[in-house]
């Protein structure tokens, strides 16, 4: 059933109520159709979605991301947001910058879970561009939105300062370690199966096994003990975004099954 018909329905009580002298009540509900006029066409359940993100932009004030397979995609596809969408998101990751580098007691892992809700991996790449210069990182020509992504956590998890630090050495992978994060990740895996189970708690848990103190090569063998395929020069931080999202998109696509 469309929205439109709901629009009639409503507007068929408006005769009643001002026969009624309530004037007041007939004239909010032709508001209410006015303000549900660019759903029209939509069924009750993509409204529904609507304003389930409007509340959460509303407690949370971040901005809810349209999931990857229903953003455009190819060569001249349109942008999805428009710049003051990208200032916004941008807002928001300067004050995480903020929060993380004034000393306060906000968990790391808080951070982490706040970073993840905007959404970011959805970027394509003209966005994550716009974003990073926005936040004042530098790019380069061939810079990927997956880079950006990179740049963003390593910004608020680590610090601008890290940035401009170079790689760490590599270090001998402990398989014992490897097969301990790998299972654990599985039993994340596990659980995003369930109802009772949501984004919020996984990404929680995400960063509390420690995942993003993982070295490349121990980031590779994770991946590689859990299926998740990654080539050997993608970066640690990609490496554990792919990990993060074996378990949430998991969740995600549950989620998608139910609406």
């Amino acid at each position: 059933m469309k929205v439109s018909v709901l629009q009639q329905f409503l507007r068929s009580l408006a005769a009643p109520l001002q026969s009624a002298g309530a004037a007041k009540q007939a004239n909010d509900l032709e508001q209410t159709c006015q303000a549900l006029e660019p759903f029209a066409e939509q069924d009750f359940a993509h409204l529904a979605a609507s304003l389930v993100q409007a509340q959460e932009f509303h407690q949370t004030k971040l901005l809810p991301m349209l999931k990857s397979k229903s953003r455009p995609s190819g060569r001249g596809a349109e942008r999805t947001l428009n710049d003051a969408q990208l200032q916004h998101l941008a807002q928001q990751v300067k004050h995480l910058e903020q929060r993380a580098s004034a000393g306060s007691e906000t968990p790391r892992a808080e951070l982490a879970a706040e970073l993840d809700r905007l959404g970011l991996e959805n970027l394509n790449k003209t966005e994550a561009i716009t974003l990073a210069k926005e936040v004042g990182l530098q790019t380069r020509v061939r810079t990927t939105a997956q880079d950006v992504l990179q740049l963003l956590r390593r910004l608020i998890l680590e610090g601008r300062e890290s940035l401009q630090q170079p790689a760490q050495s590599s270090k001998p992978v402990d398989p014992a370690k490897v097969q301990h994060l790998a299972q654990q990740v599985r039993q994340l895996e596990e659980k995003a199966a369930s109802a009772d189970a949501s984004l919020d708690g996984l990404n929680t848990e995400l960063d509390q096994i420690g995942l993003d103190g993982l070295t490349k090569e121990e980031a590779l063998a994770v991946a590689k003990e859990l299926g998740v395929h990654a080539a050997s020069r993608t970066p640690a931080t990609e490496l554990v975004v792919l990990i993060r999202r074996s378990v949430l998109d998991r969740k995600e696509a549950l989620e998608t099954a139910r609406v």
